[in-house]
């Protein structure tokens, strides 16, 4: 919590001093915020192995934010060697636990053959309202069928 108001109040170098305690104790939210500390180069320099290192840490510990993210991380090349099939694995973990974001990218490296077996797929006109966790907002997405070719 004081990490939180430290970031919310843009003092980053407390902030990262207070998420490091927590995550060094393995607190999965503060391994997640000390890694986009890291990420973003707000109080520490930037540093996006690092970044890699803390949301390895939250994501091995079921930290949905933490999988995505370390998913994009393999997905560009961001702190570690590209690996498609690593973004999969992390897209994967995220998507199951109904992180939108996720699930959309999954969608579209199974569209592209990224990492996975090329699925070609065409569009439906349904929309599907999906809850967005802990909040009262839905998020609309299209529906798309999946074909073979």
């Amino acid at each position: 919590q004081v990490g939180l108001r430290h970031y919310a109040a843009k003092n980053y170098t407390q902030a990262v001093i207070w998420f490091r305690k927590a995550a060094e104790g393995e607190h999965p939210q503060s391994q997640f915020n000390l890694g986009q500390c890291y990420n973003n180069g707000e109080g520490v320099t930037k540093d996006h192995v690092q970044a890699v290192f803390w949301y390895r840490k939250a994501a091995e510990q079921g930290d949905i934010a933490a999988q995505f993210n370390l998913g994009t991380c393999y997905r560009e090349g961001q702190g570690v060697t590209n690996d498609h099939v690593q973004a999969v694995f992390w897209y994967r973990k995220a998507a199951e636990q109904g992180l939108v974001y996720a699930q959309f990218n999954l969608g579209n490296m199974y569209t592209d053959g990224e990492g996975v077996t090329k699925i070609m797929y065409k569009p439906c006109f349904g929309i599907v309202r999906q809850p967005i966790k802990d909040m009262h907002q839905h998020n609309l997405t299209l529906v798309h069928a999946i074909v073979k070719v």
